[in-house]
């Protein structure tokens, strides 16, 4: 992350780059979890993940601004510290 907290890399670009989460996350079986993920960052949705995101969560628009809350739902807790983790030890690196 850069000095005002803005990581170097965007999560949709890390999600597609197989050097960092592109092979992590592969394949329609994951599409929901990287739309999902790409949101959370803050990022914009196109239409069609944005139809997604909606049937997922109830909400029309994607927050547009990173998410600092843990989810609700335990069993997903590793998946996150998980994520965040990786984000914060690329982020370095890539700096």
């Amino acid at each position: 992350m850069t000095g005002g907290g803005r990581p170097l890399i965007s999560m949709r670009e890390a999600l597609s780059d197989p050097q960092l989460l592109g092979n992590a996350l592969s394949g329609d079986c994951w599409r929901a979890w990287r739309i999902l993920l790409i949101a959370a960052m803050g990022e914009a949705l196109d239409e069609d993940e944005r139809a997604i995101f909606d049937r997922l969560t109830d909400r029309q628009r994607e927050p547009l601004v990173r998410v600092e809350e843990r989810p609700r739902w335990p069993s997903i807790w590793p998946v996150s510290l998980t994520i965040e983790t990786f984000w914060r030890s690329a982020s370095g690196r890539l700096s």
